[in-house]
């Protein structure tokens, strides 16, 4: 019989594995803490320095990689003319990124709340702890209470979340709440070697099969963007000085960079691409608005669906992207 030299279906088609063009393992350890619970404070008469007002108190997270968003506003009457606050510490999350610290934000009756961050504001006084973000100051997670002597003098709460390499996946409304049920949420991954093509479809794998939160679904694809400067009009060389939010990401120059602070507005006039030339962790100032350089970054948009009438939160675990 002669040999068959050509083949057609089946048999003539590659049945190997094409290696993916980019590949990015995403550990639950990865992922921020949310936000705090709620705390609870208890007033302790005649023995401290705040007068009779609201102490208004927030709390945050530290972990080894920086801090959580605050926790919910909350306030207790001090109706002693001479008195302080004791601040219970809340339950202490282990869905991502181990937590070492915590801090407290505080102020009276009017004002945003400052961080106590005097050796006398407090008992016990602040620690300080290395992350990568820098020195924080706080106190350690034993440290199951603290008494407020005095409101605090340092910095307003932070605008976004810097305690995991990924922010926390926040809560996704219900099916009937305000956003429809759905969430868009933003993986920061690395791309020095521009493996990750923008628009191109992303896969994904989730190792450890844990079960999703009830109700919770997550869209088969991810997409693979890289948002334009907010005051850029594609396709020209206009510019236009826009109001930018908190957490807002925009990559320049193969850059992503982060709107750290709140509700500001870009510069009058484009304070030219040169300026954004920094290295990873330094900060552009562009007008009011403050960019923290992310290094050289794509984001991989996930889309969660939320089918119940309650808003959960998804489940933080390892999810290996990849792009062909």
């Amino acid at each position: 019989m002669a040999p068959i030299t050509s083949l057609r279906g089946y048999d003539s088609s590659y049945r190997g594995s094409n290696a993916p063009g980019a590949f990015y393992q995403i550990l639950t350890s990865d992922f921020g803490e949310p936000a705090p619970g709620i705390p609870t404070l208890t007033v302790a008469t005649a023995s401290g320095t705040i007068t009779s007002t609201t102490a208004n108190v927030r709390l945050t997270w530290i972990t080894a990689e920086g801090v959580s968003l605050p926790s919910t506003h909350t306030g207790i009457l001090v109706n002693s003319a001479d008195g302080g606050v004791t601040i219970s510490e809340p339950t202490v999350p282990t869905t991502g990124s181990p937590v070492i610290g915590w801090q407290v934000f505080s102020q009276g009756s009017t004002g945003a709340e400052l961080q106590n961050t005097s050796a006398t504001g407090t008992s016990p006084a602040p620690i300080t702890f290395v992350t990568t973000q820098g020195a924080v100051t706080g106190f350690a997670v034993n440290t199951t209470s603290v008494f407020l002597n005095s409101f605090g003098t340092g910095a307003g709460v932070p605008a976004v979340d810097r305690s995991g390499i990924q922010p926390a996946i926040p809560s996704v409304s219900g099916d009937q709440g305000s956003a429809g049920g759905t969430l868009d949420y933003d993986f920061i991954v690395p791309n020095s070697g521009s493996q990750w093509k923008v628009y191109k479809p992303v896969g994904y794998v989730k190792p450890q099969g844990i079960a999703e939160t009830p109700g919770i679904s997550m869209v088969p694809q991810l997409d693979c963007i890289a948002p334009l400067y907010p005051g850029a009009t594609p396709g020209a060389s206009t510019y236009t000085q826009v109001g930018v939010a908190a957490g807002t990401y925009m990559v320049m120059n193969g850059t992503l960079f982060i709107a750290t602070s709140v509700a500001q507005t870009t510069a009058a006039t484009f304070v030219g691409g040169a300026a954004f030339n920094v290295s990873k962790g330094t900060t552009v100032t562009d007008g009011t608005v403050t960019w923290l350089c992310l290094g050289k970054a794509v984001l991989l948009r996930a889309h969660y669906i939320n089918n119940g009438t309650n808003a959960q939160t998804p489940v933080q675990q390892e999810i290996d992207a990849f792009q062909f």
